[in-house]
């Protein structure tokens, strides 16, 4: 036998009922994120493998890393990333979302590049510039440093 719901709105022990659950509106949108290198490289596709650094490749730069203290999950082809102390996430999506997953391991800006350009055929000075300034947004988002 079904319980009576009360006119607050609340089902037995205060359980909320659907019209007090919150609506999507209530909840943070994330803010799209520029990806760079606008390519069909998924998400969800598994990341872009090393591959041995040539004699004549620059010098490694300092290593980007992700913020020990930014928040992130997957859904689906995206990642959502919650900035250190702040409210409102980050949606990365396609190339935004693989590079995410190739800082799990620090990594320099040129290895990036490197694994970046293998993966979608794309050449070095295309990508360079997109991928550095990714990095600052991210940065400047607090989600991704350099030591």
């Amino acid at each position: 036998m079904d319980e009576p719901t009360d006119t607050a709105g609340t089902g037995p022990h205060g359980v909320p009922t659907p019209r007090d659950a919150p609506t999507p509106r209530e909840t943070p949108t994330p803010r799209e994120t520029p990806t760079p290198l606008d390519t069909s490289t998924r998400a969800d596709a598994t990341a872009p493998r090393a591959t041995p650094t040539p004699a004549n490749a620059p010098t490694p730069g300092p290593r980007w890393h992700r913020h020990p203290r930014a928040l992130w999950r997957r859904s689906s082809d995206r990642i959502i990333v919650l900035p250190p102390d702040q409210a409102e996430p980050l949606l990365l999506e396609g190339t935004g979302a693989v590079i995410w997953e190739l800082l799990a391991e620090p990594t320099d800006e040129h290895h990036l590049v490197d694994l970046l350009a293998e993966a979608t055929g794309t050449d070095h000075a295309i990508i360079r510039p997109e991928v550095a300034a990714f990095l600052a947004q991210l940065a400047a988002e607090q989600v991704v440093r350099q030591p």
